[in-house]
């Protein structure tokens, strides 16, 4: 993988609902918000560091999330930003249909 863009993960808005039960989600964005939640628990979760490191040592998905130049401290920094905004483009392989 070359770009966080490439991933796309693509939930199943009928086994959501039968997760979560009939009128759980007014629409396909909160039911999208509902999973991004989900992901921002396990982002911000024990599994945080793994991840982050993932994400360093591969340099083009690094540059695709970071600026060029930056420290690793200050890209943690960043990344702690990324997962509290469940609009930042960590979650843009979300999708519910």
């Amino acid at each position: 993988m070359t770009k966080l863009s490439d991933l796309k993960y693509l939930f199943d808005k009928r086994k959501l609902l039968q997760e979560f039960g009939p009128g759980s989600f007014n629409n396909i964005n909160e039911a999208t918000d509902a999973v991004k939640v989900k992901f921002k628990t396990i982002f911000s979760g024990s599994k945080k560091e793994e991840i982050f490191d993932a994400i360093w040592s591969n340099q083009k998905l690094k540059n695709d999330l970071f600026d060029v130049n930056i420290t690793k401290a200050d890209a943690k920094l960043d990344f702690d930003d990324l997962i509290n905004d469940t609009k930042s483009i960590l979650y843009n392989f979300i999708k519910v249909e």
